[in-house]
């Protein structure tokens, strides 16, 4: 009988031991490819940031000096015009569900775009960059 407890605490032990080493394998192996994808991606990341959203950020600025409001969809399209797929920009007028914080609202606002595994956001409130993996 104690052979028999032995030899079933040792086989639940190992394959406890596999379990845990694969879920480590599959964590890391997550992080890894985020790394790798950020620094793949890092120079169209940063092309996203310069040549997108703080280009938006100011059609945004520039709008809301003139007609003292947010624009609508319609109104970014005229930002976007001649764009396509990674080029468009989106703007939230309100605190997405995902996000803690938010500025003033009526005032502040997020532009969004994407680069090929990323979705990038520019916080007009505090003028901060997020970066979401999205592979």
């Amino acid at each position: 009988m104690k052979k028999f407890l032995l030899r079933n605490l040792l086989a639940l032990s190992v394959i406890l031991a596999l379990i845990g080493g694969y879920l480590t394998f599959l964590c890391f192996g997550v992080h890894l490819a985020e790394w790798s994808s950020r620094r793949e991606q890092a120079q169209r990341i940063e092309q996203g940031f310069n040549e997108r959203l703080l280009p938006a950020s100011s059609f945004v600025r520039s709008f809301m000096e003139r007609e003292h409001r947010l624009p609508n969809d319609a109104e970014m399209e005229t930002f976007n015009h001649g764009k396509s797929g990674y080029e468009i920009v989106s703007l939230y007028r309100e605190r997405p569900q995902w996000l803690d914080h938010w500025g003033v609202a009526g005032r502040d606002f997020i532009v969004t775009t994407t680069v090929p595994e990323w979705n990038l956001f520019y916080c007009s409130w505090d003028n901060k960059r997020l970066e979401f993996w999205s592979d």
